[in-house]
């Protein structure tokens, strides 16, 4: 049961519009199970297990929605254009540069900058302006990419969100069924960074906009219950 289970989510993550239209009761338990048996290509003798797993999902899914409105209800959206990722290979001599990237920001003009270290590279997140200057830091041979055109959207939750699950892919899900390509994402807890094209920064945060003001349609309607 425990990998029919994996499979569903998994299921649900390559098809958001699927669990979009599900969630709107669009589609019945045992029709979406003869589906995905179909589209996994898995044994017919599997249809009451997914629909057993499918059951589940929706308890959880009530749950969650519940926990997802009171988070979306009071988080603070912003953002910034002209972003640039500048990719450097990981080396020591890339390592011993990063100090001199610091000083070439200003951060009472409200300039950002966000480093992070993968196995094999580094990626360093700056403002347009600064590019120049930082470019000049490293050798050529250090740089693996630069991407520019960028913008990006902070989003900052209530402290309530350390404990939440499955925040991030249900916002990346949302934004994906807009058509949205996230770029690159970051989480320092209760934040979340999120990095688009520079071209679709309006249909992004309209798409968290109007995700946050349906939970605060929907937490609104709970506490009158209460």
């Amino acid at each position: 049961m425990a990998q029919i289970e994996l499979l569903v989510r998994d299921f649900f993550n390559k098809h958001p519009d699927i669990r979009q239209a599900r969630k709107k009761g669009l589609v019945n338990r045992r029709a979406l199970a003869r589906y995905i048996v179909k589209a996994e290509h898995l044994e017919h003798t599997t249809i009451d297990a997914l629909i057993s797993v499918l059951r589940r999902f929706d308890t959880e899914k009530a749950k969650d929605e519940e926990q997802f409105n009171k988070l979306l209800a009071e988080v603070t959206i912003s953002t910034k254009e002209n972003i640039v990722i500048l990719t450097l290979k990981k080396s020591p001599r890339a390592i011993e540069k990063l100090a001199k990237v610091i000083s070439c920001i200003d951060y009472s003009k409200g300039e950002i900058l966000k480093i992070v270290q993968g196995a094999l590279s580094l990626k360093i997140f700056i403002d347009e302006s600064n590019l120049k200057a930082i470019k000049e830091i490293f050798d050529d041979k250090d740089i693996i990419s630069i991407m520019k055109n960028l913008a990006e959207i902070n989003i900052l939750f209530p402290k309530e969100a350390m404990e939440a699950k499955g925040v991030l892919s249900y916002i990346a899900s949302q934004l994906a069924m807009e058509g949205i390509n996230l770029i690159e994402l970051i989480t320092c807890t209760p934040e979340l960074t999120l990095y688009v094209e520079k071209k679709h920064l309006l249909k992004a945060y309209e798409a968290l906009w109007k995700l946050e003001e349906s939970a605060k349609a929907n937490q609104g309607k709970i506490n009158k219950q209460k």
